[in-house]
């Protein structure tokens, strides 16, 4: 997995239906070392879209009840992209990270 982080403001237009800057510049405004945020059953990463989106938004659309309650929405994979580069990326003060279970990652390759 690639991803940097730059942290700068970003005014950039809106990607319509990428996933962002390659490598990834989660834009975080505080150091990030991946090895503390790791236990032997889950494993906490920057969500990358390139690698995280899709797989979030299948889970979106099987439990559509999932996001009910939310004031935005992320029904479809270009919603979601966009919210993350909106109100995510964008803003130094915002990280998001995918939970990987490490357990059903290791079953799912087998």
């Amino acid at each position: 997995m690639s991803f940097t982080n730059s942290y700068k403001a970003d005014v950039s237009p809106l990607p319509s239906g990428d996933y962002g800057p390659d490598p990834y510049d989660i834009n975080w405004m505080m150091p990030l070392y991946e090895a503390t945020l790791e236990s032997d059953r889950i494993k906490l990463t920057p969500f990358v879209p390139s690698l995280h989106a899709r797989g979030y938004a299948d889970q979106v659309k099987a439990h559509p009840d999932l996001h009910r309650w939310f004031p935005f929405d992320l029904s479809t994979l270009d919603a979601i992209l966009k919210e993350i580069e909106s109100f995510v990326r964008r803003y130094p003060m915002c990280i998001l990270f995918a939970i990987i279970d490490k357990p059903a990652a290791t079953r799912s390759q087998a």
